[in-house]
């Protein structure tokens, strides 16, 4: 049985795994799966899914929307040894050192990182923020609308004088919309953020361009 913990397969380079045989690679790969699988049975509760988590889950026919089981938990494909030929055993150990590498791969990490985020948003301490009050619903539509609207908007945020760093990096534009989204007597869609996000970018240019 192999006794390995999750610093100690980390220490495996790209030379040392490529030097492994099947027979070696396999039980490594099976226990590692294991830890790998319960850090995914916890991180598929959270109502907001972590980085770490993303790769993981599974969506819809169409790929459009992530899946949740009738209990509310993510569905996600878990990693396995199974049935792998030897770089597929690879290629599994390389995503799993990645996954235990991402700090959001443990409950602790994406709660640290939700938080971090949404305070930056609000502009408030981290110790304010309740996540218990986060909807994934409502934070995919923030998102949706505001990512639209740079990616709608990129040549005017890298232009001179109005630069991604400067302007999105100070959250301006995430403030905005989660403030008019909060403020909102019904809940705004993400076409809703969208429109908002991008009013907002084009006064902010009318007046930086007078």
């Amino acid at each position: 049985m192999i006794c390995l913990t999750i610093n100690q397969f980390l220490e495996i380079n790209p030379t040392e795994l490529s030097k492994m045989n099947q027979e070696d690679l396999e039980p490594v790969v099976r226990e590692m799966a294991k830890k790998a699988n319960k850090r995914l049975e916890k991180l598929s509760w959270l109502e907001i899914p972590a980085p770490a988590f993303h790769s993981r889950q599974v969506y819809d026919k169409k790929g459009e929307n992530k899946l949740r089981d009738f209990t509310g938990q993510w569905v996600y494909n878990e990693f396995t040894s199974e049935g792998k030929n030897l770089n597929q055993l690879r290629n599994e150990a390389k995503y799993m050192q990645m996954f235990f590498k991402n700090k959001t791969s443990t409950v602790t990490g994406a709660n640290r990182n939700t938080k971090s985020m949404m305070s930056r948003i609000l502009e408030t301490p981290m110790s304010k923020i309740d996540l218990s009050s986060l909807s994934y619903d409502d934070t995919k539509a923030f998102w949706e609308g505001y990512n639209k609207a740079v990616e709608s908007n990129i040549g005017i945020l890298s232009a001179k004088g109005h630069t991604i760093r400067d302007r999105l990096d100070s959250n301006s534009i995430q403030t905005m919309l989660y403030n008019m989204y909060k403020d909102s007597d019904f809940r705004m869609t993400s076409d809703d953020l969208y429109q908002a996000a991008q009013k907002y970018i084009d006064d902010d240019y009318k007046s930086r361009t007078r």
